[in-house]
């Protein structure tokens, strides 16, 4: 196409539009190499600066525990321990799961749930003093 001041050239256009994207691409690209290497000698500068030596890398339960979802207690007579908690202590009861087997009764308890399921024959070997787990992730 001829107009008076310019002639225009569609393939010629396309082939220069492509090899601006192309360099453009190329520069990115490069700039994008650069980044990353950097990045990796940073980390490899932090990795230099940890004391392994000196590191806990072995986590407990301790380090995984902040809250108790629910606390499961066995019990030989659930009539009188729901005596003991609906009436004397003020636990609120909640829905018990039908599907779930044994007689049990479930009770909200601040941000936690309390589980009472009856198993009469039970004998006591753990007390609850003796668990004590905390976590910071929520589990």
């Amino acid at each position: 196409v001829t107009c008076e001041r310019f002639t225009m050239n569609p393939q010629s256009d396309r082939d220069m539009l492509e090899n601006e994207f192309i360099a453009s691409a190329s520069s990115e690209l490069a700039t994008l190499r650069q980044e990353n290497e950097l990045l990796k000698q940073e980390v490899e500068v932090l990795k230099s600066m940890l004391p392994f030596g000196n590191v806990k890398l072995k986590k407990t339960l301790n380090d995984h525990f902040s809250m108790v979802n629910h606390y499961t207690v066995l019990v030989k007579d659930l009539e009188a321990s729901k005596e003991f908690y609906e009436n004397m202590i003020g636990c609120i009861p909640t829905k018990r799961p039908a599907e779930i087997l044994g007689k049990g009764l479930w009770y909200s308890i601040g941000n936690a749930e309390l589980h009472l399921i009856e198993y009469p024959t039970i004998t006591i070997t753990q007390s609850l003093e003796d668990i004590k787990c905390k976590s910071d992730d929520g589990h």
